[in-house]
């Protein structure tokens, strides 16, 4: 009786495993061509970081969109409320290349586009205060500051500081 059952055991594994083995040989899959190893993505692919600013651009946009007129290397750029409770932008930016006349009428001409009016402005110690008025309330204050002493970058001619104080 011990030697049936062990027999027994033996046939009933022997049988298992003639199941689990497959009936015929899996197919080798044939070497892929070039073109399709190509576009085949990698399992393990680093995500794509995102495009980091270049050196001296402003950390956001400016209101409504407006873009600075001229080549510029930013110094500081924050946001807050005015003492009014209303949006406020500060930016200290150096006026690369050009000469502080042509930054002003290119400053001036782009936020009269905006539908800003006709700056007041004032001269004092070579420096040129702007203020832009606009219907709605908003308003932009500009200082144009044609020398910089110490510049941070090598082809600055000057600076421009820009409060924008929203409607």
């Amino acid at each position: 009786m011990h030697k049936t059952w062990i027999l027994l055991c033996c046939c009933a594994i022997a049988i298992a495993a003639c199941e689990r083995a497959p009936s015929s040989p899996e197919p080798i899959p044939a070497p892929a061509s070039p073109a399709a190893a190509e576009a085949a993505p990698e399992p393990h692919a680093p995500a794509a970081r995102p495009a980091r600013r270049p050196a001296g651009a402003l950390k956001s946009e400016l209101p409504e969109g407006f873009q600075l007129p001229f080549a510029f290397h930013r110094l500081y750029d924050n946001t807050g409320k005015s003492a009014t409770g209303k949006a406020q932008r500060r930016v200290l930016v150096e006026f690369l290349d050009e000469d502080g006349a042509a930054v002003e009428s290119a400053l001036s001409a782009a936020l009269q586009a905006k539908g800003f009016a006709a700056p007041t402005s004032e001269v004092e110690g070579g420096m040129t205060r702007l203020q832009f008025q606009r219907p709605d309330g908003a308003s932009v204050q500009v200082k144009i500051d044609p020398k910089r002493e110490k510049p941070r970058a090598p082809n600055a001619k000057g600076t421009v500081h820009l409060i924008w104080n929203g409607a």
